[in-house]
């Protein structure tokens, strides 16, 4: 195929949108005269970092469902222009493949395409196939995953894909920015010290407030034992101001900010991250090998997050703590147990990459191009 032409949808999520850009790297690696497009919702996050990727946008009207008349309304309305459009868009461009990596704004394009017999591809990456993935892969959509634990849903999801089209495990694809990162760039952002214990605290997109005051207390109790310890983070959009003060307070030398774009290298100097138990976050523990101590978002759809973090702690590489157990002792003690013991930072981290899969962009890509 000379000029293979590709359409990606992330699916609206930063779970979603990071992969998915990962794919779009992978792709025009394998062919540099592809034709790649991405899909989503105008003016949305993913419209900002596809184009900052250079990559050419394609706008399809979505909505999530939420509860009220006009909210089912709007989602009505809205999904069926996303359809038109998507139609319209692949009767012209012709697409040789369509890619969506799960979520609500990724439906209307891969459906019309299984609707117009293209070579669609749905992804999850999480331990549980969500609502959107489910519905596509029955509609005859082609399966790749990123974890298997032996959920239910997952195993009849994969079986079913197995007798309709095809089911692939191909990992999550992680770009190549975060894994080949500096840990020179690392303490030079933070101005740490390399020989001092860090421990990097991941908030959420939106601010976990656990995260954010009990963590962040756990920190400080930790404090009496290494007087030397430095926290990165990464605060979401509420609480940078309030978590900044607090670690001053206690005196913690700290590097706090509501938003990264260089998480790559802060994964390079920590020694054991704390952390939400996102799919993207999983994935990219396990492709850095991080040691992590995991707190699912106990309101995650199927209870998701609780089944990613479990994954990492029955290979070894995380241990996790549920919301409703979390206090600032526990927290501080678990960190003080992976900070003070190095050979357990070690089999921490061999853990975590072995069940990585650094080929995941690969795997996923001869999925996409199987049966072409």
């Amino acid at each position: 195929m000379e000029k293979p032409k590709i359409i990606i949808s992330g699916g609206g999520t930063g779970g979603h949108i990071m992969p998915a850009l990962a794919l779009c790297d992978a792709f025009a690696g394998r062919h540099p005269n592809a034709v790649i497009r991405y899909a989503g919702r105008p003016g949305s996050m993913e419209q900002k970092m596809a184009v900052a990727a250079e990559l050419a946008f394609v706008s399809v009207s979505s909505s999530s469902l939420k509860k009220g008349i006009l909210s089912k309304i709007s989602f009505f309305i809205k999904m069926s222009c996303g359809f038109f459009q998507s139609v319209f868009y692949i009767i012209s461009f012709k697409p040789d493949y369509i890619v969506g990596f799960g979520g609500y704004t990724s439906f209307p394009l891969l459906f019309a395409g299984l609707l117009l017999k293209k070579n669609v591809t749905v992804h999850e990456s999480n331990a549980v196939p969500g609502k959107v993935v489910r519905m596509l892969v029955k509609r005859g959509a082609k399966f790749a995953y990123s974890i298997f634990t032996g959920n239910e849903k997952m195993r009849d999801l994969i079986e079913l894909a197995q007798r309709k089209s095809d089911a692939a495990l191909t990992g999550t694809p992680v770009r190549k920015s975060v894994v080949n990162a500096s840990d020179k760039k690392g303490f030079e952002l933070t101005d740490f010290n390399s020989d001092d214990p860090v421990v990097l605290i991941i908030g959420g997109s939106q601010g976990s407030r656990c995260l954010n005051t009990t963590v962040a207390d756990g920190i400080c109790l930790m404090k009496k034992r290494f007087p030397d310890i430095q926290v990165i983070h990464i605060t979401g959009k509420v609480g940078e101001e309030s978590v900044k003060e607090k670690y001053s307070n206690c005196n913690v030398k700290n590097y706090v900010k509501s938003f990264s774009n260089d998480i790559g290298a802060f994964y390079k100097i920590a020694d054991v991250a704390v952390t939400r138990a996102g799919a993207l976050t999983v994935s990219e523990l396990s492709a850095t090998g991080l040691p992590a101590v995991l707190i699912p978002f106990p309101y995650a759809t199927d209870n998701h997050q609780y089944e990613n973090a479990k994954m990492l702690e029955s290979a070894g590489s995380g241990k996790v703590i549920s919301e409703k157990e979390l206090t600032s002792e526990l927290i501080s003690k678990m960190l003080e147990e992976i900070i003070s013991n190095e050979n357990i930072r070690i089999k921490m981290r061999n853990s975590a990459l072995a069940v990585a899969k650094p080929d995941a962009d690969i795997l996923l890509c001869d999925f996409i191009e199987k049966n072409d």
